[in-house]
């Protein structure tokens, strides 16, 4: 138990050490205002719709959407407010269409900018679509389009408008001839963007913070059913018993968003609770009766991995598999087998084992809404406490049912 705690209070310490933190930074609200304050960085994988600061009394404040124009924070990032066409397509096999031509919805969004010069690039991400902008000189910003589709129902064809769009508002020297073998990726548009502002003799400045890790802590409980078999074969008896248990799971989950494009790995630490409590009874020739109970009490430690496959803005699916490298005894852990007859009560033979926790695999499938509320159903591999035991098995096989919530 006080490695238990240990291990919780250095995860929670690293959670807090790890957490978002207040930089200098610049905000220009929509009534024309400006103000040089503490900006959050929130190292978002999405473009936010909303912000932190602080303001002169040290008070956290909330700025939305709607009431920002732009915000930046000093030397590291810099969103501005624009209405731009979106493209709205679809790049999922299952989903594409048939058409080449992109498909706009008019939207207001806070895109974030790469390069500021002559020729300026942003990108909006999210939930794992990203799409990129452009603004020549003071003229409005324009989508650089890219879109997959499918060319008579068997061939999948991209619609890469964005080549001529750069061939045609975004040329300067040599660059014609290099953008036509261009890549609708960040460092390859960065790349190109940097080169033409370059021929074009104007100050460039980069936003290229990379990415960062982001760790969210989820807490969790669910139900349990296992299947809790028991048997022995070196005994005056051959016991072969089942019982089906259902029981809670419940604890805490450091999940660390890897610090990739797409934000759609993560890794986890995971400690869970499990209480379980079961019995068998088993007759046998020629009058032998066997009574045996099995009580585990356990913290589970699990590491483990998740992927995240993107809805819509607000939903998403995960896989994970993970590994259950330890496991904390938190109670009693025991099996406790009587043998005794019909014709006399009193007991022949009492063995009392420890029921001993070894560690597991599983996988587990879930839906996730609004960054915060989750569900999933969780397999594990099959456990043997006893396997110490030559022809003695006592196996648990789980099937959970897992209700998360992040607290952030």
């Amino acid at each position: 138990m006080k490695n238990y705690i240990l291990f919780t209070f250095l995860l929670v310490s690293l959670s807090l050490f790890s957490q978002n933190t207040w930089e200098n930074g610049k905000i220009e609200f929509e009534n024309g205002t400006s103000l040089d304050c503490q900006i959050k960085n929130e190292n978002w994988s999405d473009n936010p719709e909303s912000i932190k600061f602080l303001n002169q009394s040290n008070t956290e404040i909330i700025v939305d959407l709607k009431d920002l124009k732009s915000f930046e924070i000093f030397n590291k990032l810099k969103y501005i407010k624009a209405s731009v066409d979106f493209e709205t397509s679809s790049s999922k096999l299952d989903e594409l269409t048939a058409t080449r031509e992109a498909v706009f919805e008019k939207k207001v969004l806070l895109l974030k900018m790469l390069i500021d010069a002559k020729a300026d690039l942003f990108v909006y991400e999210t939930n794992g679509k990203t799409r990129y902008f452009y603004r020549v000189d003071e003229n409005p910003i324009k989508p650089l389009i890219f879109k997959s589709y499918l060319h008579n129902n068997t061939h999948v064809m991209t619609n890469k408008d964005f080549v001529y769009q750069l061939n045609t508002d975004v040329s300067c020297g040599d660059s014609k001839l290099a953008v036509n073998s261009i890549n609708y990726r960040e460092k390859e548009l960065i790349k190109y963007f940097e080169k033409y502002n370059t021929c074009s003799n104007s100050t460039i400045v980069k936003y290229t913070q990379k990415n960062k890790s982001k760790l969210n802590i989820n807490l969790f409980a669910g139900l349990s059913l296992i299947k809790s078999t028991f048997e022995s074969g070196s005994d005056f008896y051959i016991n072969n018993s089942s019982s089906n248990v259902s029981t809670f799971r419940a604890g805490s989950q450091f999940e660390l968003i890897l610090p990739l494009q797409k934000r759609n790995i993560s890794a986890f630490a995971e400690l869970s609770y499990l209480s379980l409590s079961t019995s068998y009874v088993e007759t046998a020739a020629p009058n032998f009766t066997s009574n045996t109970s099995l009580d585990i009490n356990k913290i589970d430690f699990l590491l483990g991995l998740k992927y995240y496959f993107f809805i819509n803005e607000k939903s998403s699916i995960y896989l994970e598999g993970y590994y259950s490298i330890t496991s904390l005894n938190a109670g009693k852990n025991e099996l406790v087998s009587v043998l005794t007859t019909e014709s006399d009560p009193d007991p022949i033979r009492t063995l009392i084992l420890d029921a001993r926790n070894e560690g597991y695999a599983g996988f587990g499938v879930g839906f996730k809404y609004d960054k915060k509320y989750s569900l999933g159903l969780r397999i594990n591999a099959a456990q043997n406490s006893i396997n110490y035991i030559y022809d003695w098995n006592q196996v648990n096989s789980e099937i959970s049912i897992i209700a998360a919530y992040t607290i952030f």
